[in-house]
């Protein structure tokens, strides 16, 4: 249970539940949250993302929202796939989360205001970004780290990185990693290479 609560996923581990978020790691539990919300239709996933066309009417030259007994039976699918996402983004946030988004007026304004919340706006993500790229340019192994440590550290910068749209191809990724090697790895990286 110690490792499900470090990836923000305590609860919600199968095909059957939303993976529940609870404020930590946002950039995983975002991550398992679309393919969780995709499973469960595509349309409930582009509901979350896009938003939900809402029907309505014109009375008097003023559009207004339909009563659900006025809906044709394609308007009533797009208002039950409204319905479905509500329930599962909801359903998929601890409680804490929950109220931070419960006055927002759709499913899309939710999603959104989770983004910007633990992403940040497009300055922020930016500022990020260069400080996860001088990570990894700088990227060596610390004193006293184990070559799985330096690894599961490299993965969290290019995962993160990935996450803000940049990307390495695997023949740089290794490069990069062959370089952090100390001078004692140097046979090791001939080797390698």
């Amino acid at each position: 249970m110690a490792y499900l609560n470090t990836i923000g996923c305590g609860e919600g581990l199968s095909s059957s539940r939303s993976p529940l978020f609870d404020g930590t790691n946002f950039a995983t539990w975002k991550t398992r949250f679309r393919i969780y919300a995709r499973s469960q239709r595509v349309r409930v996933w582009m509901a979350i993302e896009d938003g939900v066309i809402i029907p309505t009417k014109t009375v008097d030259d003023i559009i207004i929202e339909k009563k659900v007994s006025e809906n044709n039976a394609i308007e009533e699918e797009r208002m039950n796939i409204d319905a479905r996402a509500e329930m599962v983004l909801t359903s998929a946030l601890a409680e804490k989360e929950y109220k931070r988004v419960n006055n927002c007026k759709s499913k899309q304004e939710m999603w959104d205001k989770l983004v910007v919340t633990y992403e940040g706006t497009t300055d922020i993500k930016d500022s990020r970004m260069d400080t996860l790229i001088q990570e990894y340019d700088n990227f060596k192994l610390q004193e006293g780290e184990n070559i799985i440590d330096m690894e599961i550290r490299f993965t969290r910068i290019i995962d993160e990185l990935s996450l803000l749209g940049k990307s390495y191809t695997q023949n740089e990724k290794n490069r990069r990693v062959l370089k952090s090697l100390p001078p004692s790895w140097k046979v090791k990286v001939t080797t390698i290479k």
